[in-house]
């Protein structure tokens, strides 16, 4: 019988599905030793519910500004059938031990004696909704009662694994979870490989990155700053990866170059010969494209908040902005910009600190050290 399964919507040993995270960690759980199965509980849903979620995610691709939330996913019917179903299959596989990547499969009305529930998570409700752009148009009473569900989910784990240290206060003090039962294990890298050469900081080529809920990402906002600074810096460029929908965001500001997917190869190397990477998240849990960008020497910038500042060790390793605006975020992106020397230094620190401290090896060790104790 496994040790453990991984719990996710949809199937974890799937790199599209929550952009490769679950199925790194299982590698990195085998590599511990442990047997692990992964089970998808979207088969828990219907399909003609799966159908019509399948074409509220296309929606979300083609318009970056639609809501990213489904809110069909958060009821809580449908969170108590999804963990229910898991708890039914763990106990058909024998396995006590379940971790759950997102709190779609829980709460459950009952936890069985003989399964303990773990969950590894990269933010909670209350921080999400307290921050993102589309917390705003959804309907208080169903924001209240996702907090709710977020907190019975909370008590019934054994265990929570989040992504980043900064959540490790909200579970403590909007959820009452004791600290002991709290271990930040992080992440490792996806596709990106740390770039070894000689990087030039001349280029003048700005990055950023959004896939899917580009308004959280703060496209918009970057594109506005972008603007303001090409008046001082005319012949700065700016590439935005990810979704040609993002130009929708952009407008008409120029030297400006929107693209939707690119293969692997390209986006090694525009991580090789960008500048720096700008992603000023209003909303971003962990952001392991800032990693990635750290990995290939590539200075990062963006917004203090959630967990950029403990990737940047509180901005000596990358650029934090405290304001949200286009002219505060300008005048950083020029400053960051004007001192290539300084780029090449915290370039070259940011690689060191993302490789010692950031794998998907270390994250499973902490992972199976905590789940091996039970």
């Amino acid at each position: 019988m496994p040790d453990l399964i991984m719990a996710s919507y949809g199937e974890p040993e799937d790199p599209s599905t929550w952009s490769g995270t679950p199925a790194n960690l299982i590698a990195a759980l085998r590599r511990q030793g442990l047997d692990v199965v992964g089970l998808d509980y979207s088969r828990a849903v219907p399909a003609l519910e799966r159908k019509l979620r399948g074409l509220t995610r296309e929606v979300r691709r083609r318009l970056p500004g639609a809501a990213s939330v489904d809110e069909g996913l958060r009821t809580r019917a449908a969170r108590t059938r999804s963990a229910e179903w898991v708890a039914r299959q763990a106990e058909r596989l024998g396995c006590a031990n379940v971790l759950h990547t997102g709190t779609l499969a829980l709460p459950m009305r009952r936890v069985p004696v003989t399964q303990r529930h773990y969950l590894y998570t990269d933010t909670t409700w209350h921080l999400w909704a307290s921050q993102s752009p589309e917390a705003g148009s959804l309907d208080p009473v169903f924001v209240r009662r996702s907090d709710d569900l977020e907190r019975r989910a909370y008590q019934q784990v054994e265990h929570i694994f989040p992504i980043g240290a900064y959540v490790v206060p909200d579970l403590v003090e909007h959820y009452g979870v004791p600290e002991r039962r709290i271990t930040p294990v992080g992440t490792g890298l996806n596709a990106v490989r740390p770039f070894n050469g000689a990087k030039d900081y001349t280029s003048g080529l700005i990055l950023s990155a959004a896939r899917v809920r580009s308004s959280d990402k703060g496209v918009g906002l970057l594109a506005h700053a972008f603007r303001i600074a090409r008046r001082t810096r005319p012949g700065l460029r700016l590439v935005i990866v990810g979704s040609e929908a993002n130009a929708a965001l952009v407008g008409d500001v120029e030297n400006v170059e929107i693209t939707g997917f690119v293969p692997r190869e390209q986006l090694q190397r525009l991580f090789e010969s960008a500048t720096i990477f700008a992603m000023p998240a209003l909303n971003e849990p962990w952001g392991l494209v800032y990693l990635e960008a750290m990995a290939c020497k590539t200075p990062v910038l963006g917004l203090r908040r959630n967990a950029l500042p403990e990737m940047t060790d509180d901005g000596r390793l990358g650029f934090l902005v405290d304001d949200p605006s286009p002219e505060r975020l300008s005048e950083a992106l020029l400053d960051a910009l004007g001192d290539q020397k300084r780029l090449e230094s915290m370039g070259n620190a940011a690689q060191e600190r993302v490789l010692s401290t950031y794998s998907w090896d270390l994250t499973a060790k902490r992972i199976a050290e905590r789940i091996t104790r039970s």
